[in-house]
């Protein structure tokens, strides 16, 4: 970068300086609600593992699509790598998901 104010230049000689600037990543933001509780014998899909961010990338989940978990509190993950790696970090988030006893079908005695 090259500055100069002064116009007497019998007087002054021209100066430059150089500053470094250091520019980090930016963090994308995960933006991903718990879904609401499902029914055991229920696979997990996109309903669920539904999470969306600021920039374009990838989603990868744990436990992934299509499995089916068994009663009670779960955990979902989500990790996210941006399309521009360059300039985006990865990151990653979670959420809770129950899941409820299914209820057995039973005859109705008259």
């Amino acid at each position: 970068m090259f500055l100069s104010l002064q116009t007497d230049t019998a007087n002054y000689t021209t100066a430059s300086a150089t500053n470094l600037i250091d520019v980090t990543k930016a963090t994308p933001t995960i933006y991903w609600s718990s879904p609401a509780d499902i029914t055991y014998g229920t696979a997990l899909s996109s309903t669920q593992l539904n999470a969306t961010a600021s920039v374009p990338g990838t989603f990868v989940y744990t436990p992934s699509s299509g499995t089916k978990l068994v009663v009670g509190m779960h955990t979902l993950n989500v990790s996210f790598t941006p399309t521009d790696a360059t300039n985006y970090t990865k990151v990653s988030a979670s959420v809770s998901i129950e899941v409820i006893h299914a209820c057995a079908n039973l005859p109705v005695i008259e």
